[in-house]
Protein backbone atom coordinates (compact mmCIF):
# COMPACT_ATOMS: atom_id res chain seq x y z
CA UNK A 1 0.00 0.00 0.00
CA UNK A 2 2.58 2.66 0.48
CA UNK A 3 4.26 2.22 -2.45
CA UNK A 4 1.36 1.78 -4.34
CA UNK A 5 -0.45 4.97 -3.06
CA UNK A 6 1.97 7.20 -4.35
CA UNK A 7 1.75 5.64 -7.76
CA UNK A 8 -1.99 6.22 -8.07
CA UNK A 9 -1.88 9.49 -6.95
CA UNK A 10 1.02 10.09 -9.35
CA UNK A 11 -0.99 8.65 -12.02
CA UNK A 12 -3.95 10.84 -11.48
CA UNK A 13 -1.84 13.77 -11.26
CA UNK A 14 -1.33 13.05 -14.65
CA UNK A 15 -4.85 12.09 -15.73
CA UNK A 16 -6.94 15.00 -14.71
CA UNK A 17 -5.70 17.64 -16.22
CA UNK A 18 -4.46 16.01 -19.53
CA UNK A 19 -7.51 14.57 -20.12
CA UNK A 20 -10.45 17.12 -18.79
CA UNK A 21 -10.67 18.59 -22.49
CA UNK A 22 -11.05 15.78 -24.52
CA UNK A 23 -14.86 15.16 -24.25
CA UNK A 24 -17.95 16.78 -22.73
CA UNK A 25 -17.91 14.65 -19.70
CA UNK A 26 -14.14 13.62 -19.26
CA UNK A 27 -13.64 16.08 -16.72
CA UNK A 28 -15.40 13.52 -14.61
CA UNK A 29 -13.11 10.57 -16.15
CA UNK A 30 -10.07 10.69 -13.39
CA UNK A 31 -11.35 12.90 -10.83
CA UNK A 32 -14.35 10.88 -9.77
CA UNK A 33 -12.37 7.42 -9.49
CA UNK A 34 -9.72 9.72 -7.12
CA UNK A 35 -12.58 10.89 -4.77
CA UNK A 36 -13.57 7.05 -4.14
CA UNK A 37 -10.29 6.27 -3.91
CA UNK A 38 -9.80 8.74 -1.53
CA UNK A 39 -13.01 7.24 0.34
CA UNK A 40 -11.94 3.56 0.18
CA UNK A 41 -8.24 4.28 1.76
CA UNK A 42 -9.21 6.85 4.46
CA UNK A 43 -8.83 4.31 7.01
CA UNK A 44 -5.16 3.82 5.66
CA UNK A 45 -5.01 7.50 5.69
CA UNK A 46 -6.54 8.89 8.46
CA UNK A 47 -4.06 8.94 10.46
CA UNK A 48 -1.34 11.44 8.41
CA UNK A 49 -0.47 14.35 10.15
CA UNK A 50 -1.85 17.29 9.22
CA UNK A 51 -0.82 21.27 9.73
CA UNK A 52 -3.19 23.87 10.82
CA UNK A 53 -3.69 25.11 7.34
CA UNK A 54 -5.05 21.60 6.29
CA UNK A 55 -7.93 22.15 8.92
CA UNK A 56 -8.79 25.54 7.47
CA UNK A 57 -8.95 24.27 4.32
CA UNK A 58 -11.11 21.27 5.15
CA UNK A 59 -13.59 23.71 7.03
CA UNK A 60 -13.88 25.63 4.28
CA UNK A 61 -15.05 22.91 2.06
CA UNK A 62 -16.86 21.27 4.30
CA UNK A 63 -19.27 24.85 4.98
CA UNK A 64 -20.34 25.06 2.10
CA UNK A 65 -21.93 21.19 1.96
CA UNK A 66 -23.77 22.56 5.28
CA UNK A 67 -24.62 26.09 4.51
CA UNK A 68 -26.87 24.48 1.79
CA UNK A 69 -28.28 21.32 4.01
CA UNK A 70 -29.05 24.16 6.99
CA UNK A 71 -30.89 26.44 4.00
CA UNK A 72 -33.10 23.13 3.28
CA UNK A 73 -33.80 22.80 6.54
CA UNK A 74 -34.65 26.06 7.51
CA UNK A 75 -36.11 27.40 3.71
CA UNK A 76 -36.80 24.26 2.17
CA UNK A 77 -35.59 23.03 -0.95
CA UNK A 78 -34.61 19.23 -3.15
CA UNK A 79 -32.03 17.06 -2.14
CA UNK A 80 -30.79 17.00 -5.39
CA UNK A 81 -29.82 20.71 -4.20
CA UNK A 82 -27.19 19.13 -2.40
CA UNK A 83 -25.55 17.15 -5.00
CA UNK A 84 -22.67 19.71 -6.42
CA UNK A 85 -22.39 20.82 -3.03
CA UNK A 86 -21.83 17.12 -1.43
CA UNK A 87 -18.44 17.07 -3.68
CA UNK A 88 -17.04 19.78 -1.53
CA UNK A 89 -17.50 17.20 1.46
CA UNK A 90 -15.94 14.22 -0.43
CA UNK A 91 -13.01 15.80 -1.62
CA UNK A 92 -11.75 16.16 2.20
CA UNK A 93 -10.44 12.39 2.51
CA UNK A 94 -8.88 12.77 -1.02
CA UNK A 95 -6.84 15.58 -0.09
CA UNK A 96 -6.03 13.62 3.21
CA UNK A 97 -4.74 10.84 0.13
CA UNK A 98 -2.84 13.52 -1.40
CA UNK A 99 -1.29 15.45 1.64
CA UNK A 100 0.02 11.85 2.61
CA UNK A 101 0.93 10.76 -0.52
CA UNK A 102 1.77 13.81 -2.88
CA UNK A 103 2.02 13.19 -6.74
CA UNK A 104 5.48 13.03 -8.17
CA UNK A 105 6.79 16.45 -8.97
CA UNK A 106 6.71 16.15 -12.88
CA UNK A 107 3.61 14.22 -13.36
CA UNK A 108 0.97 16.72 -12.42
CA UNK A 109 2.75 19.59 -14.60
CA UNK A 110 3.20 17.73 -17.33
CA UNK A 111 -0.72 16.76 -17.38
CA UNK A 112 -1.52 20.35 -17.89
CA UNK A 113 1.04 20.90 -20.37
CA UNK A 114 -0.01 17.90 -22.33
CA UNK A 115 -3.95 19.35 -21.53
CA UNK A 116 -2.94 22.82 -22.79
CA UNK A 117 -2.41 21.51 -25.95
CA UNK A 118 -5.17 18.67 -26.07
CA UNK A 119 -7.35 21.72 -25.60
CA UNK A 120 -6.02 23.72 -27.95
CA UNK A 121 -6.13 21.25 -30.66
CA UNK A 122 -9.55 20.50 -30.02
CA UNK A 123 -10.65 24.17 -30.51
CA UNK A 124 -8.61 24.40 -33.48
CA UNK A 125 -10.22 21.39 -34.79
CA UNK A 126 -14.03 22.10 -34.30
CA UNK A 127 -13.35 25.93 -35.49
CA UNK A 128 -11.17 25.83 -38.75
CA UNK A 129 -12.32 22.33 -39.68
CA UNK A 130 -15.76 21.91 -38.44
CA UNK A 131 -16.08 25.53 -38.49
CA UNK A 132 -18.34 25.98 -35.58
CA UNK A 133 -17.51 27.62 -32.00
CA UNK A 134 -14.84 25.74 -30.27
CA UNK A 135 -16.69 24.01 -27.68
CA UNK A 136 -20.33 23.97 -28.77
CA UNK A 137 -20.85 20.38 -30.08
CA UNK A 138 -20.71 17.44 -28.84
CA UNK A 139 -22.04 18.10 -25.31
CA UNK A 140 -19.50 20.07 -24.29
CA UNK A 141 -20.91 23.25 -22.29
CA UNK A 142 -19.21 26.27 -24.01
CA UNK A 143 -18.76 28.38 -21.49
CA UNK A 144 -17.97 25.64 -18.61
CA UNK A 145 -14.68 24.80 -21.55
CA UNK A 146 -13.74 28.21 -22.23
CA UNK A 147 -12.94 28.91 -18.91
CA UNK A 148 -10.94 25.63 -18.49
CA UNK A 149 -8.68 26.10 -21.55
CA UNK A 150 -8.00 29.34 -20.10
CA UNK A 151 -7.05 28.26 -16.69
CA UNK A 152 -4.79 25.58 -18.97
CA UNK A 153 -3.05 28.32 -20.27
CA UNK A 154 -2.48 30.63 -17.28
CA UNK A 155 -1.11 27.18 -15.95
CA UNK A 156 0.46 26.69 -18.45
CA UNK A 157 2.27 30.17 -18.25
CA UNK A 158 3.19 30.32 -14.54
CA UNK A 159 5.33 26.50 -15.80
CA UNK A 160 6.60 28.04 -18.53
CA UNK A 161 7.94 31.23 -16.81
CA UNK A 162 9.01 28.60 -13.74
CA UNK A 163 10.90 26.62 -16.06
CA UNK A 164 12.80 29.51 -17.22
CA UNK A 165 13.75 30.67 -13.41
CA UNK A 166 15.17 27.04 -12.62
CA UNK A 167 16.97 26.68 -16.08
CA UNK A 168 15.00 23.70 -17.10
CA UNK A 169 15.13 21.97 -20.17
CA UNK A 170 13.92 24.19 -23.31
CA UNK A 171 12.00 21.54 -24.55
CA UNK A 172 9.93 21.87 -21.28
CA UNK A 173 9.53 25.72 -21.66
CA UNK A 174 9.07 25.28 -25.46
CA UNK A 175 6.15 22.72 -24.33
CA UNK A 176 4.18 24.57 -21.60
CA UNK A 177 4.67 28.16 -24.04
CA UNK A 178 2.93 25.93 -26.55
CA UNK A 179 -0.10 25.05 -24.15
CA UNK A 180 -0.29 28.74 -23.08
CA UNK A 181 -0.57 29.34 -26.58
CA UNK A 182 -2.80 26.81 -27.18
CA UNK A 183 -5.32 26.71 -24.15
CA UNK A 184 -5.74 30.64 -24.54
CA UNK A 185 -6.32 30.87 -28.06
CA UNK A 186 -8.97 27.42 -26.91
CA UNK A 187 -10.68 29.57 -25.10
CA UNK A 188 -10.68 32.68 -27.25
CA UNK A 189 -12.05 30.32 -29.85
CA UNK A 190 -14.73 29.28 -27.50
CA UNK A 191 -15.93 32.84 -26.93
CA UNK A 192 -16.56 32.35 -23.55
CA UNK A 193 -16.15 36.10 -22.65
CA UNK A 194 -16.58 35.17 -18.63
CA UNK A 195 -12.94 33.63 -18.71
CA UNK A 196 -11.81 36.98 -19.87
CA UNK A 197 -12.65 39.54 -17.57
CA UNK A 198 -10.03 38.57 -14.88
CA UNK A 199 -7.61 36.80 -16.83
CA UNK A 200 -5.36 39.18 -18.17
CA UNK A 201 -4.97 40.77 -14.80
CA UNK A 202 -4.02 37.80 -13.32
CA UNK A 203 -1.50 37.43 -16.48
CA UNK A 204 -0.12 40.58 -15.60
CA UNK A 205 -0.04 39.93 -12.39
CA UNK A 206 2.10 36.28 -13.26
CA UNK A 207 4.51 38.58 -15.41
CA UNK A 208 4.93 41.13 -12.16
CA UNK A 209 5.80 38.29 -10.06
CA UNK A 210 8.36 37.32 -12.27
CA UNK A 211 10.51 40.14 -13.62
CA UNK A 212 13.26 39.79 -12.73
CA UNK A 213 13.71 37.01 -14.91
CA UNK A 214 11.94 38.27 -18.03
CA UNK A 215 14.80 38.59 -20.59
CA UNK A 216 14.86 40.63 -23.88
CA UNK A 217 14.59 36.93 -25.34
CA UNK A 218 11.63 36.21 -23.18
CA UNK A 219 10.25 39.62 -24.18
CA UNK A 220 9.71 38.98 -27.44
CA UNK A 221 8.89 35.39 -27.17
CA UNK A 222 5.53 36.47 -24.87
CA UNK A 223 5.00 39.28 -27.82
CA UNK A 224 4.73 36.55 -30.39
CA UNK A 225 2.61 34.48 -28.37
CA UNK A 226 0.29 36.78 -27.48
CA UNK A 227 -0.02 37.71 -31.16
CA UNK A 228 -0.55 34.88 -32.56
CA UNK A 229 -3.16 33.73 -29.42
CA UNK A 230 -4.81 37.35 -30.51
CA UNK A 231 -4.91 36.99 -34.25
CA UNK A 232 -5.75 32.82 -34.46
CA UNK A 233 -8.48 34.52 -32.30
CA UNK A 234 -9.75 37.79 -33.84
CA UNK A 235 -12.45 36.99 -35.36
CA UNK A 236 -14.44 35.00 -32.27
CA UNK A 237 -12.99 37.94 -29.95
CA UNK A 238 -13.62 41.02 -31.82
CA UNK A 239 -16.54 39.69 -32.51
CA UNK A 240 -17.54 38.94 -28.89
CA UNK A 241 -16.21 42.27 -27.65
CA UNK A 242 -18.36 44.48 -30.09
CA UNK A 243 -21.56 41.99 -29.51
CA UNK A 244 -21.18 42.85 -25.47
CA UNK A 245 -20.20 46.43 -25.77
CA UNK A 246 -23.30 47.20 -27.99
CA UNK A 247 -25.54 44.56 -25.66
CA UNK A 248 -24.54 46.75 -22.78
CA UNK A 249 -24.94 50.51 -24.54
CA UNK A 250 -28.56 49.07 -26.04
CA UNK A 251 -29.16 48.14 -22.17
CA UNK A 252 -28.35 51.65 -20.84
CA UNK A 253 -29.44 53.58 -23.42
CA UNK A 254 -32.30 51.63 -24.57
CA UNK A 255 -33.85 49.72 -21.76
CA UNK A 256 -33.16 46.41 -24.42
CA UNK A 257 -32.53 43.67 -22.06
CA UNK A 258 -33.58 40.97 -24.86
CA UNK A 259 -29.78 39.92 -25.13
CA UNK A 260 -27.19 37.90 -23.33
CA UNK A 261 -25.91 40.56 -21.41
CA UNK A 262 -29.40 41.92 -20.60
CA UNK A 263 -30.56 38.98 -19.52
CA UNK A 264 -27.31 39.20 -17.61
CA UNK A 265 -28.13 42.60 -16.01
CA UNK A 266 -31.76 41.32 -15.40
CA UNK A 267 -31.24 38.72 -13.46
CA UNK A 268 -28.94 40.08 -11.16
CA UNK A 269 -31.14 42.87 -10.27
CA UNK A 270 -33.63 40.17 -9.39
CA UNK A 271 -31.33 38.54 -7.63
CA UNK A 272 -30.37 41.45 -5.02
CA UNK A 273 -33.95 42.08 -4.96
CA UNK A 274 -34.39 38.58 -3.64
CA UNK A 275 -31.54 39.06 -1.13
CA UNK A 276 -32.43 42.80 0.25
CA UNK A 277 -35.94 41.44 0.62
CA UNK A 278 -34.43 38.26 2.72
CA UNK A 279 -30.97 39.16 3.92
CA UNK A 280 -30.14 36.25 6.93
CA UNK A 281 -31.38 33.48 5.34
CA UNK A 282 -32.45 34.50 1.86
CA UNK A 283 -35.02 33.03 -0.26
CA UNK A 284 -34.15 29.25 -0.09
CA UNK A 285 -34.55 26.97 -3.22
CA UNK A 286 -37.85 25.79 -2.98
CA UNK A 287 -39.27 29.95 -3.00
CA UNK A 288 -36.26 31.41 -5.85
CA UNK A 289 -38.86 31.12 -8.52
CA UNK A 290 -41.77 32.92 -6.36
CA UNK A 291 -39.09 35.68 -5.58
CA UNK A 292 -38.14 36.55 -9.32
CA UNK A 293 -42.62 37.02 -9.95
CA UNK A 294 -42.17 39.61 -6.97
CA UNK A 295 -39.25 40.95 -9.11
CA UNK A 296 -41.18 41.51 -11.79
CA UNK A 297 -43.87 42.83 -9.93
CA UNK A 298 -42.28 45.28 -8.36
CA UNK A 299 -40.96 46.42 -11.42
CA UNK A 300 -37.16 45.52 -10.34
CA UNK A 301 -36.52 42.84 -13.39
CA UNK A 302 -37.91 41.99 -16.49
CA UNK A 303 -40.11 39.01 -17.36
CA UNK A 304 -37.73 37.38 -19.38
CA UNK A 305 -35.63 36.38 -16.18
CA UNK A 306 -38.13 33.39 -15.60
CA UNK A 307 -36.55 31.55 -18.59
CA UNK A 308 -33.45 30.90 -16.89
CA UNK A 309 -32.64 28.86 -13.71
CA UNK A 310 -29.61 30.36 -12.39
CA UNK A 311 -28.72 34.13 -11.61
CA UNK A 312 -25.59 33.60 -13.86
CA UNK A 313 -23.61 35.02 -10.94
CA UNK A 314 -22.47 32.69 -8.40
CA UNK A 315 -22.13 35.35 -5.42
CA UNK A 316 -25.87 37.29 -6.34
CA UNK A 317 -27.08 33.45 -6.41
CA UNK A 318 -25.72 32.28 -3.21
CA UNK A 319 -26.64 35.70 -1.60
CA UNK A 320 -30.92 35.41 -2.54
CA UNK A 321 -30.78 31.83 -1.54
CA UNK A 322 -28.73 31.24 1.40
CA UNK A 323 -28.96 35.05 2.00
CA UNK A 324 -25.66 36.44 4.10
CA UNK A 325 -25.00 33.53 5.74
CA UNK A 326 -24.58 31.96 2.08
CA UNK A 327 -22.83 34.96 0.88
CA UNK A 328 -20.12 34.83 3.89
CA UNK A 329 -19.97 30.88 3.05
CA UNK A 330 -18.89 31.10 -0.43
CA UNK A 331 -16.31 33.92 0.07
CA UNK A 332 -14.79 31.47 2.65
CA UNK A 333 -15.10 28.95 0.14
CA UNK A 334 -13.19 30.73 -2.11
CA UNK A 335 -11.23 33.38 0.14
CA UNK A 336 -9.43 30.48 2.67
CA UNK A 337 -8.07 28.09 -0.02
CA UNK A 338 -6.55 31.51 -1.51
CA UNK A 339 -5.40 32.87 1.38
CA UNK A 340 -3.57 29.81 1.96
CA UNK A 341 -1.70 29.55 -1.51
CA UNK A 342 -0.61 33.61 -1.06
CA UNK A 343 1.08 32.71 2.66
CA UNK A 344 2.70 29.95 1.44
CA UNK A 345 3.65 31.89 -1.60
CA UNK A 346 4.91 35.29 0.73
CA UNK A 347 6.99 32.10 2.27
CA UNK A 348 8.21 29.35 -0.07
CA UNK A 349 8.23 31.36 -3.11
CA UNK A 350 6.45 27.75 -4.16
CA UNK A 351 5.63 27.66 -8.08
CA UNK A 352 2.60 25.40 -6.95
CA UNK A 353 1.32 27.79 -4.46
CA UNK A 354 1.26 30.77 -7.49
CA UNK A 355 -0.68 28.07 -9.16
CA UNK A 356 -3.22 27.66 -6.62
CA UNK A 357 -3.55 31.27 -6.61
CA UNK A 358 -3.67 31.69 -9.95
CA UNK A 359 -6.35 28.86 -9.88
CA UNK A 360 -8.40 29.98 -7.17
CA UNK A 361 -8.47 34.06 -8.36
CA UNK A 362 -9.69 32.61 -11.89
CA UNK A 363 -12.51 30.89 -10.75
CA UNK A 364 -13.91 33.67 -8.58
CA UNK A 365 -13.40 35.32 -11.96
CA UNK A 366 -15.50 32.77 -14.12
CA UNK A 367 -18.33 33.37 -11.02
CA UNK A 368 -18.68 36.60 -12.18
CA UNK A 369 -20.84 35.93 -14.86
CA UNK A 370 -21.58 32.26 -14.24
CA UNK A 371 -23.12 30.36 -11.84
CA UNK A 372 -19.31 28.22 -12.23
CA UNK A 373 -19.52 25.86 -9.64
CA UNK A 374 -23.01 24.79 -9.15
CA UNK A 375 -22.16 22.79 -12.36
CA UNK A 376 -20.74 19.46 -12.00
CA UNK A 377 -18.23 20.83 -14.18
CA UNK A 378 -17.40 23.54 -12.47
CA UNK A 379 -17.42 22.32 -9.01
CA UNK A 380 -15.39 19.11 -9.55
CA UNK A 381 -12.42 21.20 -11.44
CA UNK A 382 -12.41 23.83 -8.45
CA UNK A 383 -11.84 21.33 -5.95
CA UNK A 384 -9.57 18.90 -7.98
CA UNK A 385 -7.19 21.16 -8.88
CA UNK A 386 -7.38 22.64 -5.67
CA UNK A 387 -6.10 19.69 -3.96
CA UNK A 388 -3.62 18.77 -6.13
CA UNK A 389 -1.78 21.99 -6.08
CA UNK A 390 -2.44 22.48 -2.20
CA UNK A 391 -1.26 18.71 -2.26
CA UNK A 392 1.78 19.63 -3.65
CA UNK A 393 2.29 22.48 -1.06
CA UNK A 394 5.83 22.56 1.00
CA UNK A 395 5.04 21.98 4.34
CA UNK A 396 7.09 24.12 6.07
CA UNK A 397 9.98 26.74 4.93
CA UNK A 398 11.02 24.90 2.30
CA UNK A 399 10.75 25.82 -1.55
CA UNK A 400 8.98 23.80 -4.01
CA UNK A 401 9.81 24.70 -7.50
CA UNK A 402 9.03 22.86 -10.76
CA UNK A 403 11.15 19.79 -11.38
CA UNK A 404 10.65 18.56 -14.94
Amino acid sequence: MTNFLPRLTSLFAFLVPSFFLVAHNSYSWFAIPLMVIGLLVFPHTRNVQLQKTDHVLFVSFALYFFCTALSLVIMGGELKNLDAPSRALLIIPTLILLIKYPPAKNTLLMGIIIGGIFTGFHAYYHYFIIGVRAFSINGFMVIQSGNFAMSLGLFSLVIALESVKTKKRPSIIILASLACLLGISASFLSSARGGWVISPFIAIGVFFLYRKIISTKIKIIVVIIATIAVTTGYPSLSKRTSVAYNQVDNYLTQDKSNNSVGYRFEMWKAGIHAYISNPIFGTGYEDRIKSKHKAIEAGVADKSILKFNRLHNTYIEEASIKGSIGLAVIFCFFGCPLFLFAKNYMTTKSAYALLGGVHVLSTMGYALTQNFINHQSGILYFIIFTALFYAKLPRGNQSEHIDL
